[in-house]
């Protein structure tokens, strides 16, 4: 399915994966990973990490574990986000 790119982790782990969000410039989120750690995926859905772990538990956001960590899948996110237009018609 062309999804081969895991999270390159350190034993260092203090910044909890944030290195994979590179730069916010103008509002818009530069990723340079496909998978994202809770706090990448909450920020990217513009919502809370709580909010997100009620979601996943849920079943309403789809996520891998990772050890004992979630990950979330980049196309997964934007696929929940287009599959949900508001307004419009």
């Amino acid at each position: 399915m062309g999804h081969e790119k895991f999270i390159e982790t350190s034993s260092n782990d203090d910044n909890h994966g944030t290195d994979n969000i590179s730069a916010i410039n103008s509002g818009s989120l530069k990723i340079e990973s496909e998978w994202l750690i809770s706090k990448e995926a909450a920020r990217y859905l513009g919502i809370t990490e709580r909010s997100l772990y009620n979601l996943t538990s849920n079943g309403k956001i789809p996520y891998y574990k990772f050890g004992k960590r979630n990950r979330y899948l980049l196309e997964d996110l934007r696929n929940l986000l287009l599959s949900q237009p508001r307004g419009g018609n």
